[in-house]
């Protein structure tokens, strides 16, 4: 892919939607989108990606904390990486988390020389019905799509829903884009130090079909909501299928 080519099609994404920060909420015109997370949560209640957020079994506040966290840590890495503020700051306690990132910029910076092409842009398509921000999209020296998602926390790995994020996200850009991609997950921890996982090749294809499949339960789900079946009755139900048929 060309830079031109990005750029043409990068600008008609963004054309396409429009994002209310405060509710979290993709439309295109006066169509509501579904969302690359929200499908994802979906398709996590139906057994088929796990859930990034577990809130079952997690504390709930601890849950809206790191959210609040990755929020504050995705805002300012994103401001020093478009240059609209500097990497010295006042003393914060997402500190760590900001020197992980400019860590994990400066092996980026030797990868792509023309930097990042869009920052923390919401994108969408509406003939394929669905809406995203991906962190960071590039282009290799050879005309490879780059996707980064970053993950704030101190686990020893990103959360594995990173590879399905960023798969979606490239598919927006067409399914040879997206299967040819650089994809990677980078898990920001507190103490400055990071994670860095890459997925190409083989499992760009094996992503992409779990995408898929992801969306497609997503599509049926909202469509059986607006019907009067909320989303918990019919994993109740599928669950009580799955069930019997083991029996």
């Amino acid at each position: 892919m060309t830079e031109k080519t990005f750029a043409a099609r990068a600008g008609y994404l963004r054309q396409q939607v429009r994002f209310d920060g405060c509710r979290h909420r993709y439309t295109s015109g006066d169509q509501r989108m579904l969302s690359v997370t929200q499908v994802i949560k979906i398709a996590a209640k139906f057994g088929i990606v796990g859930d990034p957020f577990p809130e079952a079994v997690i504390n709930r506040e601890v849950v809206q904390q790191a959210r609040e966290r990755g929020q504050r840590v995705h805002r300012v890495t994103a401001e020093i990486d478009s240059e609209t503020t500097s990497s010295k700051r006042p003393e914060s306690a997402d500190d760590g988390y900001i020197e992980a990132w400019l860590n994990v910029a400066k092996q980026f910076s030797a990868l792509l020389p023309n930097g990042w092409l869009l920052i923390e842009e919401p994108l969408g398509c509406p003939t394929l019905g669905y809406a995203g921000t991906p962190d960071r999209l590039s282009l290799s020296p050879t005309g490879r799509l780059v996707v980064v998602d970053l993950k704030t926390g101190n686990g020893g790995r990103p959360p594995r829903s990173w590879r399905i994020q960023t798969a979606a996200y490239a598919a927006l850009f067409g399914d040879r884009p997206a299967l040819d991609s650089m994809r990677y997950g980078v898990l920001l921890r507190a103490d400055g130090t990071f994670v860095l996982e890459q997925a190409a090749g083989a499992g760009s294809c094996a992503d992409l079909t779990v995408w898929r499949r992801c969306l497609d339960k997503a599509r049926a789900a909202m469509s059986r909501q607006e019907r009067g079946i909320p989303i918990d009755q019919q994993v109740e139900s599928a669950t009580m299928a799955d069930s019997a048929i083991a029996y």
